[in-house]
């Protein structure tokens, strides 16, 4: 039996939908400074910002197991035309992002001018917080840079599986203070996302995104890649 994927920005929204250059859907990150990130909160302050992804599926009997996520060049599964500069291509951007990430310092707010590359954070107690979301110097089990070593993220074999800090329950969509009670599921398995209901595995998978560049960097206009999220389902 098929299963559909749904990714949503909000907890159990519609579809992302961000009008791609070069024609096309998904989610665009927005402008990023050099020796910043995107996306921050207006007005820029601390440790704002981020791009939500919520990640669920139709199934009504189990659970999406194995669930993870690689980065790849841009067009090869969504067969989109590539949007950026004629100066560069899409193969060259992917190679550009392995390679901040494999550079990157880890200061979340980029206070160091090295932070490069494309991050994920998958912790969700510390995205509701906000203090110290993005923190991969100090939290690199939950914290992952796509392009990190140039092994991590960056294929199939490569990607990295869902943390059980990621997975929560749609059943409550208050998110503030410091507690989450009625969020969280009482037993959550990293790359499990459990079907609608599920009190214990969770039925949504919420990582946050940010892009990040270095103060030396030399590049301008859009850059574009595609993020693609790998199960195994059983009926």
């Amino acid at each position: 039996m098929a299963i559909s994927l749904t990714i949503s920005e909000t907890l159990d929204g519609s579809a992302v939908a961000d009008a791609l250059s070069g024609g096309g859907s998904g989610t665009d990150l927005g402008q990023v400074t050099n020796g910043g990130f995107a996306p921050i909160t207006p007005p820029a302050s601390g440790n704002q910002g981020r791009q939500d992804w919520f990640i669920r599926h139709d199934a009504v009997v189990d659970s999406m197991t194995a669930t993870k996520i690689f980065l790849q060049e841009y067009g090869v599964g969504t067969g989109f035309s590539y949007g950026g500069p004629g100066s560069r291509s899409a193969a060259a951007d992917f190679t550009t992002l392995k390679n901040l990430g494999n550079a990157s310092g880890g200061n979340k707010t980029n206070g160091d001018d090295l932070s490069g590359g494309l991050w994920m954070e998958q912790e969700v107690v510390t995205m509701v917080t906000e203090t110290n979301q993005f923190d991969q110097a100090g939290r690199p089990t939950f914290v992952k840079i796509f392009g990190d070593g140039l092994t991590q993220g960056v294929d199939l074999a490569t990607a990295v599986v869902f943390d059980a800090a990621s997975m929560v329950i749609d059943s409550d969509q208050s998110q503030g203070g410091s507690a989450v009670a009625g969020y969280i599921p009482t037993g959550p398995v990293a790359g499990e996302i459990g079907k609608g209901g599920d009190v214990v595995k969770g039925d949504n998978c919420h990582i946050g995104f940010r892009i990040y560049t270095p103060g030396s960097f030399s590049d301008g206009g859009i850059f574009q890649s595609e993020l693609v999220v790998a199960y195994t389902f059983t009926a």
